[in-house]
């Protein structure tokens, strides 16, 4: 029989996986910038993933695209809130810092990890490193937030979520 925290890591997982294989999400940025994502590791707030950086997401140039790295950056974060058994969240505070360019099929790694709830926010850290090397690629921090009408259906429900 599986734990709590173990149902809520494979709902975020399962939400995850979603985004990158519904009909309806093709040719979003979701969709794009998740094409090609593996789980390495998966536990409570903190997801391992692989990534060949693939052709479409580069620029010019041939290196991945600063925009594709914020939207996976963005969907990895959610995903380690929600594996904490906490509600999806809303990015209030998204700072990125990029050290290193990625060309078309170098293989990355990704690592987000919840490090803080606090109320309604939840503070990530998504770092993507080259694999093999890991050298740092970026280094997302991110702030995300409950929405109002969430916060309020859940304290009527009796959730137990503290965040009101």
């Amino acid at each position: 029989m599986r734990s709590g925290a173990e149902d809520a890591v494979e709902r975020a997982r399962m939400w995850l996986e979603s985004m990158k294989s519904l009909p309806e999400r093709e040719g979003t940025n979701e969709y794009l910038a998740l094409t090609g994502l593996r789980f390495d590791r998966t536990e409570p707030g903190r997801f391992v993933c692989s990534l060949p950086v693939p052709k479409i997401l580069t620029d010019d140039e041939g290196k991945w695209s600063r925009g594709a790295m914020a939207t996976l950056i963005d969907a990895m974060s959610a995903v380690a809130i929600m594996s904490c058994d906490l509600p999806i969240k809303i990015s209030v505070d998204l700072s990125i810092s990029y050290y290193l360019d990625v060309s078309a099929e170098e293989e990355v790694e990704i690592e987000s990890r919840a490090l803080k709830h606090k109320g309604k926010l939840s503070a990530v850290v998504v770092d993507i490193r080259k694999k093999g090397t890991l050298e740092a690629v970026a280094l997302g921090r991110q702030w995300m937030s409950m929405p109002r009408h969430l916060g309020a259906r859940l304290r009527n429900r009796g959730s137990g979520y503290a965040g009101g």
